[in-house]
């Protein structure tokens, strides 16, 4: 059996990590869950408290092979075009925002004080 390159670990364990955080978006974690992994640790309330969450929260995973100029732009172009529909979906305009306004606001800003250095 061949070894496992260095890069193919990295790949391997970057979808085995994005399969955990699907399941656990997905499932979340109940208190009898937390109780029996942490084992001793259980005893301490505020902790069992904090890792205990609700699943049925969505999320999306895209793996590709290489990431490319064509890759990263379809990448953009997918996330303007959820955008764009959630906007349309909600009745808002999502290219008319505050917190881009304050964006663009704070971008000249620090062009301005850029150029002046």
């Amino acid at each position: 059996m061949p070894s496992l390159s260095e890069h193919n670990l990295v790949g391997l364990l970057s979808a085995a990590l994005a399969d955990y955080r699907d399941r656990a978006l997905a499932f979340g974690k109940t208190e009898s869950q937390v109780t029996q992994e942490l084992g001793v640790e259980s005893k301490n309330a505020a902790l069992v408290k904090s890792k205990i969450f609700e699943g049925n929260k969505p999320t999306n995973s895209i793996m590709f092979q290489k990431l490319t100029a064509g890759t990263l732009g379809a990448l953009i172009a997918m996330y303007e075009h959820k955008i764009h529909v959630q906007g349309a979906i909600w009745g808002i305009n999502s290219y008319d925002q505050m917190g881009v306004e304050l964006g663009k606001v704070s971008l000249t800003d620090l062009m301005l004080v850029t150029h002046r250095c």
